[in-house]
């Protein structure tokens, strides 16, 4: 019988996450249910995603252009991104990574209004990693500063473990 190569992939991911788990500990092994992060992410900015850091003194976390390569098979970005991530960590909350990214915002906020107006898209990307299939997201109005002042989008990234 020949297994699909999804599923030999998928086999050989949980043979790997296993013996990781075996050497050392991991979010499967801790007592913390829910691990949070957020992110800034402006979306489609073409030559203006140049203008970001020079206009802010803001370096992105990850950035790519509409073109770049992804791996080693030929397939290409379909889309410029300049993401700037909260370094908080996983055991920060919400309004932890929200406050750090609108402090860093903040003294710029003209500067992201007129880059998010050039931007295809724009939105704050909340992230949770849990090993609960039931979500705990929420947050405190004046978490959302950065949402309301920048006129951003709002996404979410739930992942069970």
């Amino acid at each position: 019988m020949r297994v699909p190569t999804q599923v030999r992939r998928r086999l050989t991911r949980l043979r790997s996450r296993r013996s990781r788990q075996r050497e050392a500990p991991t979010v499967l092994q801790s007592s913390v249910l829910f691990r949070y992060d957020a992110c800034l992410r402006l979306g489609g900015l073409g030559a203006a995603q140049d203008d970001v850091t020079a206009l802010t003194g803001l370096s992105p976390t990850r950035a790519h252009r509409k073109g770049d390569l992804i791996g080693f098979r030929g397939k290409v970005r379909k889309e410029d991104l300049w993401l700037f991530e909260s370094p908080l960590g996983e055991l920060a909350s919400h309004d932890e990574h929200l406050q750090w990214l609108w402090n860093q915002i903040e003294p710029h906020q003209e500067q992201f209004r007129k880059l998010v107006q050039q931007a295809a898209w724009a939105d704050v990307c909340l992230g949770c990693l849990s090993e609960s299939a039931y979500p705990v997201l929420s947050v405190q109005p004046e978490s959302l500063k950065i949402v309301h002042e920048l006129k951003l989008g709002l996404s979410f990234n739930f992942t069970v473990v």
